[in-house]
């Protein structure tokens, strides 16, 4: 018998009706089981019983076996004195010590086919426990739970963009900044991608919107890419550009070159591309920045991050090496909804909670209902098992889903799982 088990059905109350009893023979009623606590203290807080008719609140504790209270040294801890029940499965041995809480042991008191299904998703070998009992749950609990597996997953993502944001003195232009970086450095140059962001003059870059050569030339130098001579005239013109800049601005931080990638990624990944498309976004800045924070709309901003690299790159993935052949390099429709799921929809979640403005997360996740699925392994995995994926927000959902609670086994959180032990 797992301790997790006992919590679970300790929390839900999943043991049989009858006339619950302490140990010592004193009648028990459960008004409320309390809320599960998952730091350090008491494993429920703030219950609410009535023990031979007197009704206490306050701490349960709950274990496998009456001697852990003493074996884990409990009856010396004052985090333990507000304890006012201690669940077992098993009263090993007699307690001895009046001060301690009374005892309900509920091994008496347990289903044994709800304690065995519990036993056998935790036990199973299987990456996805339930595999074999998913088709049975009904697609409103799996859309429920999918659900908010995606909310606590804009959460996580919300939490640890929000260093950046404590980092930044709460700029939320310049977070915004970073994290359209990021997202165009996809996985490999995510890194630099951050680095060169927080080196960008972002008020002084504003004031070149008009000239795009200028914008290229500060993020190519500051990234530290631009060739050491001149190879061709797009090369020269940008040479001359960043030292003036350089000069101008007092630019002294550059990113050491041998941080970005270019090895096992696609030519149209190439950093040299995306910086190009990055400035192409710069000169739309104020319009992108009300288009997140100002006035909300997704198919504006849609338009907005359909940018193109400049004319050079068309024959060009790196500078002075000419490309067979000869082709536009505008940013996609994969990238565009990769940018407004992993950057701008967790930013405008965190935003309107800073703000508090619901109306900011409302619409974050309305549009994560209305773009399309993502597509990937992990993804394409759990569609296989029966689990629905009909938008970007049910995709988010299965990848929290999978991480958080298949993998690791935490079944007994789930509603899924929930579903399954109950039925």
């Amino acid at each position: 018998m797992r301790e997790s088990v006992l919590h679970f059905v300790w929390k839900n109350r999943l043991f049989k009706p009858l006339l619950l009893k302490t140990f010592d023979g004193k009648p028990i009623e459960i008004l409320h089981p309390g809320y599960q606590n998952h730091d350090s203290g008491p494993d429920f807080q703030n219950a609410r019983i009535r023990i031979d008719g007197q009704l206490w609140a306050g701490n349960i504790e709950i274990h496998v076996h009456a001697s852990q209270w003493r074996l884990h040294g409990h009856h010396l801890d004052q985090a333990y004195k507000n304890v006012v029940l201690h669940v077992v499965h098993t009263v090993d041995i007699p307690p001895t010590d009046p001060n301690e809480p009374p005892i309900l042991e509920l091994k008496g008191y347990l289903e044994p086919e709800i304690v065995n299904k519990a036993e056998n998703l935790l036990s199973s070998a299987d990456e996805i426990a339930c595999s074999n009992q998913i088709k049975n749950v009904d697609t409103e609990t799996k859309r429920a739970m999918i659900s908010r597996a995606a909310i606590e997953r804009l959460e996580h993502k919300y939490q640890e963009k929000a260093k950046v944001l404590e980092a930044i003195d709460y700029d939320y232009h310049k977070w915004l900044l970073v994290e359209v970086f990021n997202a165009f450095g996809l996985k490999a140059n995510t890194q630099p991608m951050q680095s060169l962001a927080m080196r960008v003059p972002l008020y002084k870059v504003v004031q070149l919107a008009d000239e795009r050569l200028s914008i290229e030339a500060l993020l190519y130098g500051l990234a530290s890419l631009l060739p050491d001579k001149q190879v061709d005239d797009y090369t020269e013109k940008l040479i001359r550009e960043f030292y003036y800049l350089k000069a101008k601005f007092q630019i002294d931080d550059c990113l050491p070159a041998h941080m970005w990638k270019f090895h096992r990624i696609q030519p149209v990944s190439f950093p040299t591309i995306r910086l190009s498309q990055v400035a192409a976004l710069l000169m739309r800045w104020d319009e992108l920045v009300h288009t997140v924070f100002k006035k909300p709309n997704l198919e504006h901003l849609k338009k907005l991050l359909s940018v193109e690299a400049s004319s050079y790159w068309n024959r060009h993935y790196r500078f002075g090496v000419p490309s067979e052949r000869e082709f536009p390099k505008k940013v996609g429709n994969d990238l565009i909804h990769r940018i407004l799921i992993n950057a701008i929809i967790p930013l405008m979640i965190g935003f309107g909670k800073n703000m508090d403005n619901l109306d900011y997360q409302n619409i974050a996740l309305e549009w994560l209902e209305h773009l399309p699925s993502e597509n990937n392994r992990v993804i394409r995995s759990m569609t296989t098992y029966g689990f629905p994926n009909k938008s970007a927000l049910e995709s988010q959902g299965l990848l929290q889903l999978r991480n958080f609670y298949c993998v690791k086994k935490k079944c007994l959180f789930c509603s899924i799982g929930y579903k399954i032990i109950k039925s």
